[in-house]
C-alpha cells in the first residue's frame, strides 16, 4: 500500500503538540517550545519533519518496499532546501504487510505514523536545545505511536496454512 504523508499536516500536528506542551509546561515549556511556534520558523520545523520521517522509515524497513522523500532518490544529488520554504512536500512510502490489512487500518496506520513523525521532530528540536528530559518524553511518545503502527502492520489478517489431521489408525 502506498502512503503519502503531507509535511503540512505533520507540521500542523507538531505545532499543536508544541502549543499544548508550551501551555501546560509552565515557564520551562514556554521557553522550550515558544521559539518553534513562531510563524517565521515553520520552515525549520518542516526540515525537522523530513529528518524525523527518515528516522521513522528506517524503523519500518522490514515492511518498506519503496520510499520517496519529496522526489529524492538514491541517485539524485539533493539540492539545498531553504529553511523558510513553506511549500508542502509529500513523504511517500510503500508498505508491505505480511497479511491483508482492512481498509480502516490504513487511515489509523497513517495517522499513527504522522503523530510519530511529529513527536520525533519535536524530540530533535528538544535535543538541539539540550532539554534532555523533555526530549526523552517526546521520544517515548514517538516510539509509542510507531509501536501502534507496527502492531497493526504485523497483526494484519494472516491466513495460516493448516494441514489436514493425520488419520487415526
Amino acid at each position: 500500500m502506498l502512503y503519502s504523508l503531507s509535511t503540512n499536516v505533520i507540521t500542523d500536528t507538531a505545532h499543536a503538540i508544541a502549543a499544548m506542551q508550551s501551555l501546560s509546561g509552565g515557564e520551562e515549556g514556554r521557553a522550550l517550545f515558544g521559539p518553534i511556534l513562531e510563524p517565521g520558523r515553520k520552515g525549520l520545523l518542516r526540515l525537522l519533519v523530513k529528518n524525523a520521517f527518515a528516522e521513522v522509515i528506517v524503523s519500518l524497513l522490514p515492511f518498506i518496499t519503496d520510499c520517496n522523500l519529496d522526489d529524492e532518490d538514491e541517485a539524485s544529488d539533493v539540492a539545498h532546501q531553504e529553511a523558510d520554504d513553506d511549500s508542502d512536500a509529500l513523504l511517500q512510502f510503500e508498505l508491505s504487510a505480511p497479511g491483508k490489512l482492512s481498509s480502516g487500518a490504513h487511515s489509523g496506520i497513517r495517522r499513527a505514523l504522522e503523530q510519530s513523525i511529529a513527536y520525533k521532530a519535536l524530540q530533535l528540536w528538544a535535543i538541539s536545545v539540550e532539554s534532555t528530559e523533555i526530549a526523552g518524553m517526546l521520544g517515548e511518545k514517538a516510539a509509542g505511536n510507531l509501536a501502534v503502527a507496527l502492531r497493526s502492520i504485523s497483526m494484519a489478517d494472516v491466513s495460516p496454512c493448516l494441514r489436514p489431521a493425520w488419520p487415526d489408525w
